[in-house]
């Protein structure tokens, strides 16, 4: 009878896994919460950039429609400066001088409308500081039945008469040397304005003197 052989056992074969680090995958999943943060922030810059401009605009728009608003009422207030300017009232005539004064100094009025201010200005006979009857109604006498002569000279014609004064009417004398003084003032103003020269006896005359 024969003994039974040994069988022996292999030894274990050891397999080292060696990593090469982790997958591309593995790394974009590790960014993903900054992408996802660096997102959030790009969308609030553009948002924050969106809102500045549209901001911006609205306030171009609001400073273009007061400019307009402050425009129109320079061009009223000018217009009724104008009106009691070329009045024969002498008050109203230099509250109103004195006002295109000022009017003629504002940051609203251009170059253009300065010109415009000059010509309707320079084209009325009453707007004329250096003439003999600047301030004075009736054609420069100060009376209305009486006319100067070519000499000076009073000459008599048929009394004018005219008609009583409104309720309200300002029935003070008139201060024909302040109207004259106001009218000089603003053509000096205009003449510096423009560039161009004024006349000796104008500037003596927006001083008082003459």
């Amino acid at each position: 009878m024969s003994a039974p052989a040994l069988t022996l056992q292999p030894d274990p074969i050891v397999v080292d896994l060696v990593s090469d680090g982790p997958s591309w995958w593995e790394e974009v999943g590790a960014l993903a919460p900054f992408a996802v943060l660096l997102a959030a922030v790009l969308a609030t810059l553009t948002a924050f950039a969106t809102l500045r401009q549209r901001a911006a605009a609205d306030r171009a728009a609001l400073d273009q429609k007061r400019r307009a608003d402050d425009r129109a009422e320079w061009w009223r207030r000018t217009q009724w400066a104008i009106d009691a300017a070329t009045s024969l009232d002498p008050v109203r005539q230099e509250a109103g001088v004195e006002a295109l004064l000022q009017l003629s100094y504002s940051e609203l009025s251009t170059e253009e409308d300065r010109l415009i201010l000059d010509a309707i200005w320079g084209g009325n006979p009453t707007a004329d500081p250096e003439g003999a009857g600047a301030g004075l109604p009736d054609g420069g006498t100060g009376e209305s039945g009486r006319t100067s002569g070519r000499r000076g000279r009073m000459t008599d014609r048929a009394p004018v008469r005219t008609p009583p004064p409104a309720p309200g009417t300002d029935r003070r004398p008139a201060d024909t040397s302040r109207v004259t003084a106001a009218k000089a003032r603003l053509r000096v103003a205009l003449d510096q304005q423009l560039g161009r020269p004024t006349p000796q006896s104008v500037k003596d005359a927006a001083r008082g003197r003459r």
